[in-house]
């Protein structure tokens, strides 16, 4: 009986081992896009005509398809060029250019501006 009851007390112990669970892995964080102010084909490298139009077009397109696609407001067409924040000539205009976008002084912040067709302006630095 002694050893029916150790044989049984040993195999009930092999069965009830503990386990412990595999760990998950971590899924990597998604990527943060580039944010669409801070893209610049820099189109005014090209020398020759029909590429610095193809380069604007190009250009023009992404800052349009993109923001319209995610249901945000779209870059207008035309691109000003701005003192960068922080410089005497942005302070004395109240207008600057702040990563790619034409910004105007308030009293308590900064305004985006907005061009013809509704969109926000492009700019860049001079």
């Amino acid at each position: 009986m002694l050893v029916c009851l150790l044989l049984v007390s040993a195999t009930a112990a092999a069965q009830i081992r503990a386990v412990e669970p595999k760990p998950r892995p971590r899924m990597a964080a998604p990527k943060q896009p580039t944010p669409l102010t801070q893209t610049d084909l820099r189109c005014e490298r090209y020398e020759w005509g029909h590429q610095k139009t193809i380069c604007q077009e190009l250009e023009r397109q992404m800052f349009q398809d993109l923001p319209h696609r995610l249901g945000r407001p779209i870059a207008a067409s035309e691109v000003v060029y701005l003192p960068e924040r922080g410089t005497p000539d942005a302070n004395a205009m109240g207008l600057a250019c702040i990563g790619g976008q034409a910004m105007r002084r308030l009293k308590n912040g900064w305004e985006q501006l907005r061009g013809s067709n509704g969109g926000w302006v492009r700019c860049r630095s001079n």
